[in-house]
């Protein structure tokens, strides 16, 4: 409900100052914004990301049934690279990684894949 949304607000915001105070700001303010430039909710996106990978583009998870997570948003490649194999080719990059994770939410309609997803 309304609450929550505001409670995510709130450690958006404190994710942002923490961003700014870390070493290595540079790379999490660009993953913060290329976030942003989605037409998703933003901080939910973000927290989805955070949670994941705590936004480091080389985040690399083996699964128990052998397929891989890459990248900012843990992008299975058992899933997805087939079904986006230029930008599966970049996953690794902000960019692309992003990219995949707004199509990906969009044609699932919703953070359901993501371990991560918002409750």
């Amino acid at each position: 409900g309304h609450h929550a949304c505001a409670r995510l607000q709130m450690k958006y915001l404190m994710w942002l100052l923490v961003d700014l105070l870390s070493m290595g700001g540079n790379q999490q303010e660009l993953v913060i914004h290329r976030i942003e430039q989605q037409p998703w909710p933003v901080a939910e996106a973000v927290e989805v990301a955070w949670c994941e990978s705590r936004f480091l583009p080389t985040a690399y998870n083996v699964n128990a049934g052998h397929s891989t997570d890459k990248g900012i948003f843990q992008i299975n490649d058992f899933y997805w690279e087939s079904e986006y194999p230029e930008l599966y080719k970049d996953v690794y990059t902000i960019d692309a990684n992003i990219e995949m994770a707004y199509l990906i939410y969009q044609r699932m309609g919703g953070w359901n894949p993501w371990v991560c997803a918002p409750k």
